[in-house]
């Protein structure tokens, strides 16, 4: 069995190659990010505009950091992982929101169907913190145990309004609202460069199709990480006497907390060989 430095080394590199794409994506909208700004002037809109700009890299930081250079046990930094995945998801979908309302903003049907999308995403992610920040005796453990198969439609959900996000930005370079908008962004930016409109066309197409390799990669991931968890869970629970029960009363956090780590540290091993 892997011990928690070889699972902080192997979380490291994936959260270096997430660091690397997110700052990828910072380089690759950087005109584009200050024609927003500057076109918006300081309002509310820039203000989450620049919130869901900085977060991922905030966050993508702490966790390197965390995982890495402090030495946490697994249950802390499981914990402060699901603390600030809650904050840092919604704010991407915000991000690509705001991006799609730039440059897209004719359609309401459109707008109104990825702000839901972005709620739907809110409220999962907001499920999910309740649950994973509590300790693990404030639930039953017939609900705690189904906290893998929680995590799979979220993503789901999460990856689909970022997918629905970059396609709507993709499929719109070529419309009117795209090149009046265009029009607006030289005059308040760039004046006297007429290729800021292929500068920005060609950002955003590298942007948009890195992100949906960034949500290929998100969903296999999941597909390889969930179902080793939700497997074990499930054997412990139908092996435990509690679990047996229809009563669902809580189990002690030790016993939760041990199968969870026992499949973490397992798969972090089994990936590794």
């Amino acid at each position: 069995m892997a011990d928690h430095s070889s699972f902080a080394l192997i979380g490291g590199h994936i959260l270096a190659g997430c660091l690397a794409v997110t700052i990828w994506d910072i380089l690759c909208f950087f005109k584009a990010d200050i024609a927003l700004v500057s076109l918006h002037r300081f309002t509310w809109k820039t203000a989450i505009f620049l919130v869901a700009r900085l977060t991922p890299l905030g966050y993508l930081i702490t966790i390197t950091i965390f995982t890495v250079e402090i030495n946490l046990d697994c249950d802390t930094l499981q914990h402060t992982f699901r603390t600030l995945l809650v904050f840092v998801k919604p704010s991407t979908t915000l991000l690509l929101l705001f991006r799609v309302d730039a440059v897209y903003n004719q359609n309401m049907y459109m707008r109104f169907f990825l702000a839901a999308i972005w709620l739907a995403t809110l409220g999962a992610f907001m499920l999910l913190a309740v649950v994973g920040i509590a300790p693990a005796e404030a639930f039953p453990y017939c609900f705690a145990v189904t906290m893998p198969a929680l995590i799979m439609p979220v993503a789901i959900l999460q990856i689909a309004s970022d997918t629905f996000c970059c396609l709507a930005i993709l499929y719109n370079l070529g419309g009117s609202s795209w090149k009046e908008r265009m029009v607006s962004l030289k005059k308040v930016v760039r004046p006297n460069h007429s290729h800021l409109t292929d500068v920005f066309v060609q950002d955003t197409i590298i942007s948009s199709i890195l992100a949906l390799f960034a949500n290929v990669i998100t969903g296999i991931s999941c597909a390889l990480f969930v179902p080793p968890f939700y497997s074990g869970d499930v054997a412990f629970m139908a092996s435990h006497p509690v679990g047996k029960s229809t009563n669902c009363r809580s189990v002690p956090a030790q016993h939760f907390r041990l199968i969870r780590v026992q499949n973490f540290l397992s798969v972090a091993s089994n990936e590794r060989i």
